[in-house]
């Protein structure tokens, strides 16, 4: 098995420095990897950018705690409503005057809109009961729809699903502006204590509004007009200001944290390091366990002599500082035929024995034991008394 494996690996080689040899067997594949640095963590970056340039004061951030306050706006995935806590949060804040914008889809910020996304293996579907208490609480359904598809099924060489554009025609000030937005998915939505646009029969659409408390809640299907790779296409940029000033706001916040656990992202950015690791995990496991078969009983016997084994436990002994486990037992011996005062008794042994009283005492009464001479001395003397 072992030579037919060297064999595959040869040939496998051969065909590689094949195809380097021969220039006309290269291709060329130019892969889009994206934006970097802060463009690539930050969806929404230009869009902050853009809405800073005309005066608003427009941030970025991943956690609700360090935005809540002082703001007019708050923009979030749905995901990011992950606990019903989070949703109840959501609603108090909206309540006492400010207005939440949340996306169906799209809006998480490990997206990268330049390569086609694919769902982890290991991956479960998203917790979305704050946000579903909230669409609950606020009387805004989301169905699934089947829309026209407008314009090309790739959208500026870009690896997305097809694109669909909803046309909004919305009034503010008196005035009446028309939008082109384009939206992603097939998340249909409908509002039923407040206003839908773009409505594709009597119900549904792709953007509503609601009042709630003091404030407001406006649900957009998809984020792909707020994203970077997005935002200079149809009138995304007219739009994104429009939902700014959506209340003469001037204060706007995007969160964008994700929850994507850590073994997802390790997958996201090391995809081909872990598939090699596995494959070499699995080729050294068939290498050493042993092959499937009936189990052998094991008639392997070691002879060991008493002299080791004893040497052993003395050696276990001495490390672990149980020293009075040499000498216990030769006194429990002595100390059994004594039935009378224990003074007395060791000038008796003293006289039995030929030993001193001294000697008898610390035979009989020592506890700890510093070095080996004295141990083995303490051993020889209880030896002595025992014998007499």
């Amino acid at each position: 098995m072992k030579l037919l494996l060297i064999f595959a690996l040869s040939l496998l080689l051969t065909a590689c420095q094949k195809s380097r040899t021969n220039p006309d067997e290269w291709e060329v594949e130019e892969i889009p990897l994206g934006y970097r640095g802060l463009a690539r963590i930050n969806p929404y970056l230009a869009a902050e950018r853009f809405l800073r340039a005309h005066g608003y004061n427009a941030k970025s951030s991943l956690v609700w705690s360090e935005v809540e306050e002082n703001m007019d706006i708050i923009m979030i995935p749905a995901s990011f409503l992950s606990t019903k806590g989070m949703g109840m949060r959501a609603l108090d804040w909206v309540e006492e005057g400010g207005m939440l914008v949340i996306t169906v889809e799209g809006g998480e910020g490990e997206i990268n809109d330049h390569q086609s996304t694919m769902r982890y293996f290991w991956s479960e579907e998203p917790d979305l009961s704050g946000f579903d208490y909230l669409i609950d609480k606020t009387g805004i359904e989301i169905e699934q729809n089947v829309w026209e598809v407008v314009g090309e099924t790739e959208a500026n060489g870009h690896l997305v699903p097809s694109w669909h554009a909803a046309d909004f025609e919305i009034m503010q000030n008196g005035e009446t502006k028309d939008y082109q937005v384009e939206f992603q998915g097939d998340v249909a939505l409908n509002a039923k204590f407040g206003e839908r646009w773009e409505s594709a029969n009597d119900n549904l659409g792709r953007m509503v509004t609601t009042e709630f408390g003091y404030g407001d809640i406006m649900v957009l299907s998809h984020a792909r007009a707020f994203r970077n790779a997005y935002i200079d296409r149809a009138d995304h940029a007219q739009f994104v200001m429009q939902v700014g000033n959506w209340r003469g706001a001037k204060s706007i916040v995007f969160l964008y944290g994700s929850g994507t656990s850590f073994m997802a992202l390790l997958w996201q950015h090391t995809s081909q390091a872990i598939i090699a690791g596995l494959l070499l995990l699995a080729f050294w496991l068939w290498m050493r366990i042993p092959r499937f078969g009936p189990l052998k009983e094991d008639d392997h016997i070691v002879l060991s002599g008493y002299s080791d084994d004893l040497s052993a436990s003395a050696r276990f002994l001495w490390r672990k500082k149980q020293l009075h486990h040499y000498f216990r037992p030769l006194r429990d011996r002595i100390e059994n035929k004594n039935h009378g005062d224990s003074e007395s008794h060791y000038q008796l042994l003293a006289e039995k024995s030929g030993l001193s009283r001294e000697e008898v005492v610390e035979a009989m009464t020592a506890s700890e034991v510093k070095d080996p001479a004295s141990l083995t001395r303490i051993v020889r003397r209880l030896q002595t008394i025992l014998k007499s």
